[in-house]
């Protein structure tokens, strides 16, 4: 089971994603295979997701720091 409930392959689907310039909430969430709950989840928790706040509601995501917090979660773990 995924983070966002889903089985493994379950409404499986590629997202494309830009490689340059910050990522929204939605745009983690397909890269990822999450859902925006789970970002948000993350986002909230401030336990070590990568996030950059830019003002009082609006978040955006590195997508190289992502991909590093990914690279650097234990295999069972990651999303």
């Amino acid at each position: 089971m995924s983070c966002d409930g889903s089985s493994p392959g379950e409404g499986a689907r590629l997202a494309a994603v830009p490689d340059e310039g910050f990522w929204s909430a939605e745009k983690v969430a397909a890269y990822l295979g999450v859902s925006t709950a789970w970002v948000w989840k993350q986002v909230r928790a401030n336990a070590g997701f990568p996030f950059v706040k830019l003002g009082t509601r609006n978040y955006r995501f590195s997508p190289a720091k992502v991909r590093a917090w990914v690279e650097q979660q234990p295999s069972e773990k990651r999303p």
